[in-house]
């Protein structure tokens, strides 16, 4: 094969690979790094027809037994593919039970959470819940157990919340405004 043959060849594949596999390559990285069994539940479930995986928030994921049955579950962020919104996917290891928070989907009263700068896991048992006056202003807070690790929520200079399992469902406490 001649030089020029081979420089065409690779220039294509080049130009081929840049252009169409740069964020093909980063969806593929970030399938590969999310566990075996999670992705495997978010592409039989159909979740993945409306939903992609998302890392505009690092770690992506987190592993932690967030309902209390002694199993592993996964909190992974996504992205709804039509509305470009975020939210967080939970999936219950035992029952392979899936609860979408936000990315299109109302969660209390968000169904966006593309304004997450950091997220962590929360393992204290107490907390305090922001109290609201029936005018909306703060009146103070109460004291609130949790029973299972769960997802703290922070927008910097904002707001901070925690994301429970309260035995039936999710549930939004507000820490901070």
């Amino acid at each position: 094969m001649g030089k020029k043959l081979k420089l065409i060849l690779f220039l294509g594949l080049f130009v081929t690979l840049n252009c169409y596999g740069q964020s093909n390559y980063e969806y593929w990285a970030l399938e590969q790094s999310t566990p075996d069994w999670a992705l495997k539940i978010f592409k039989d479930s159909n979740l993945s027809d409306s939903l992609e995986l998302s890392s505009f928030v690092n770690p992506f994921y987190f592993e932690e037994d967030f309902n209390g049955d002694s199993f592993i579950d996964i909190a992974i962020l996504v992205r709804h593919i039509d509305t470009n919104k975020y939210g967080i996917l939970i999936i219950h290891g035992e029952t392979q039970n899936y609860y979408l928070l936000g990315a299109n989907s109302q969660f209390e009263l968000i169904d966006d959470f593309s304004w997450i700068e950091i997220w962590k896991v929360f393992r204290g048992s107490l907390s305090y819940e922001l109290t609201y006056k029936s005018n909306n202003d703060i009146e103070g807070t109460r004291k609130i157990t949790v029973h299972n690790p769960c997802l703290e929520i922070i927008k910097l200079e904002a707001s901070s919340g925690l994301i429970y399992w309260n035995g039936e469902r999710y549930r939004w406490v507000q820490l901070t405004e």
